[in-house]
């Protein structure tokens, strides 16, 4: 059991190097990093998605998805495209499949349907290079999308 899942999954800089964030998945409990850790009573298999500003000793944190400990659905997985889109897979439609984030807006909207769900993914956001693996009827499959549509 662990209290929290931190487990970065990017970080970003912009090319004038004045943003760096750090965006992962996790299932604390609060949006701070000085907040209860929770117990194995209080903590929540579901996770969402959380960035941090990249400074040390920031203890800021803006939850991405999610509306918290009580939240049904998880995200996990987060690649980022440039300062507004994050790439990520979500079970919000019941299936595990990936989503684009809108971190301005604050809206996600799935951008695959596959009907067994995806077990983990790469995915280039330049050009829309795509693979994934998924579990169907008890057999491994890895799919291949030469160019998924990002927008």
């Amino acid at each position: 059991l662990r209290s929290t899942t931190w487990s970065p999954s990017l970080v970003f800089r912009s090319t004038t190097g004045a943003t760096r964030e750090i965006v992962f998945a996790s299932n604390r409990l609060q949006d701070s990093l000085g907040g209860d850790k929770g117990t194995y009573k209080s903590i929540r298999t579901r996770t969402g998605l959380f960035r941090h500003e990249g400074v040390a000793r920031s203890a800021s944190l803006t939850r991405l998805t999610g509306a918290g400990a009580d939240s049904l659905t998880s995200a996990t997985q987060p690649v980022s495209a440039n300062e507004t889109a994050v790439y990520f897979l979500s079970d919000q439609s019941g299936v595990r499949n990936l989503y684009r984030l809108d971190s301005e807006r604050g809206t996600a909207r799935a951008l695959t349907s596959l009907p067994y769900g995806i077990r983990q993914y790469d995915l280039n956001p330049a050009n829309g290079g795509f693979v994934y693996s998924s579990v169907q009827d008890g057999d491994l499959y890895v799919g291949y999308r030469a160019r998924l549509d990002l927008n």
